[in-house]
């Protein structure tokens, strides 16, 4: 460990692996199997999959690499060790499903939302919940979180400045 638990802040990729791993021994499922019961069954997510075992992935939209040699990158991918932290691939509209789905309780209750949206970190980029980054206070307050991935960035972002503690 670079620090004491508590003490600092770091981003890790592999935080959110351990966390897959603590799923599936908790739940006795395999991770895909407990998104697919758990998030993407009650939310009517049906656009979704996880890259493993160098499966060639059926992905309509082509991702490009490089600086000045830009060529589309080959989807015949294998993060089966990223499982919890980058092997998600999915569409627009699903990630609209799950996006709403933060309003309601339909995934978690409005205690834990509560605690995703709350900082606990200073961070070069703002605060860090659970999760999110998040940026303003009061009504400008937003939380987001990107990702990289060969030939792809992605960001989501969350408008919660008015959301207000017991509404979530």
């Amino acid at each position: 460990m670079d620090f004491k638990p508590g003490e600092k802040w770091n981003y890790s990729n592999s935080g959110y692996v351990l966390l897959s791993d603590i799923v599936e021994k908790i739940t006795g499922k395999s991770y895909e199997e407990y998104l697919d019961k758990n998030i993407f069954e009650p939310l009517r997510m049906k656009n979704w999959g996880l890259c493993m075992s160098g499966d060639k992935v059926n992905i309509k939209t082509i991702g490009y690499d490089g600086y000045l040699d830009i060529q589309p990158v080959d989807y015949t991918m294998n993060f089966r060790g990223s499982f919890g932290a980058g092997s998600l691939y999915s569409t627009v509209e699903d990630l609209y499903l799950w996006e709403k789905a933060l309003d309601t309780k339909k995934l978690v209750s409005k205690e834990t939302m509560n605690k995703i949206f709350t900082p606990y970190s200073e961070t070069f980029m703002g605060a860090y919940g659970y999760g999110w980054y998040i940026k303003g206070e009061d009504k400008k307050k937003t939380a987001f979180h990107d990702g990289i991935i060969a030939g792809f960035h992605s960001i989501i972002s969350k408008y919660i400045g008015t959301m207000k503690q017991n509404q979530l």
